[in-house]
């Protein structure tokens, strides 16, 4: 029963969070950063 409950957060949580993670991704491509400092560049 525990390992049910568990899996019932634990799975949706994950797929979210993977969401979350997939935008912000998508969003950094376009912007260009200094391979020496990692400021974002014009």
């Amino acid at each position: 029963m525990a390992l049910l409950g568990i899996g019932l957060v634990a799975v949706p949580t994950g797929i979210i969070s993977a969401g979350f993670s997939e935008e912000i991704n998508e969003e950094d491509d376009d912007i260009e950063y200094c391979p020496y400092c990692g400021h974002k560049l014009k």
